[in-house]
């Protein structure tokens, strides 16, 4: 009680969680999202994580980043292709700097 006041309606309720009830509670988010990210993948044929990746499709594979053909009822121009980041993301702005630079290797190359 501070200043005569019970302050515990304004306490985080993780602060009310044990050691077990935490760790449980933080594996189950874990496995949610492991989950979560299994399901987009499976779902995805560009990922090369993916059951639906068409491996004939693969141009070019670098460290952080693929370079796949585009199918062409899915292309606007003719023999479009796509840079993809080998892990999964949700776009391009979430991935790291590594992932970032590899692209613009590619794109340099391309040119």
């Amino acid at each position: 009680i501070e200043g005569g006041a019970d302050m515990s309606m304004f306490q985080h309720p993780s602060s009310k969680l044990t050691d077990v009830e935490r760790a449980k509670r933080d594996r189950e988010r874990q496995v949610a999202l492991h989950d979560k990210e299994s399901s987009a993948t499976a779902r995805c044929w560009w990922w090369m994580e993916s059951s639906r990746f068409e491996k004939h499709r693969l141009l070019a594979l670098g460290n952080h980043v693929s370079l796949i053909l585009c199918p062409s009822n899915l292309a606007l121009v003719a023999d479009s292709c796509y840079l993809v980041p080998i892990r999964h993301a949700e776009s391009f702005v979430s991935c790291e700097d590594e992932v970032w630079d590899e692209v613009q290797r590619f794109k340099t190359s391309l040119r």
